[in-house]
């Protein structure tokens, strides 16, 4: 994962390991949390589509506030992933139980919300 004070960045997968490769720091914890809990909604998405599912890739960007709420998703890069995929990919991201941000966290990015760019391997 790449790190900046207003940036992160990781990988989920379906098979093997997501990336979670922080550091322990109050920003690193707050990473780890978050895409366990991206990770975890997308997890059951997929088992709930799995007929609806190809091989391929999506990138997406999206915003956290310090209330733990998700904002202004965009797709970066896609990559053989169908309608459906990207479908059930921004609902499990709207729908992970994403914790508030911690105040220290809140207060190093000065009122700026948490950029989040994440690769989903299908």
């Amino acid at each position: 994962s790449e790190v900046r004070k207003t940036r992160l960045q990781g990988s989920i997968s379906r098979q093997g390991e997501s990336s979670r490769d922080v550091k322990n720091t109050p920003l690193g914890r707050y990473q780890a949390q978050l895409s366990k809990a991206v990770e975890r909604a997308w997890q059951r998405n997929c088992i709930r589509y799995r007929e609806h599912i190809t091989p391929g890739m999506l990138t997406i960007r999206f915003l956290v506030d310090e209330k733990g709420k998700v904002s202004s998703f965009r797709f970066v890069e896609v990559v053989e992933s169908s309608e459906i995929q990207k479908g059930f990919t921004l609902k499990s991201i709207q729908s992970a139980d994403i914790p508030r941000m911690p105040k220290g966290i809140a207060s190093e990015l000065d009122g700026e919300r948490l950029e989040l760019i994440y690769n989903f391997f299908f």
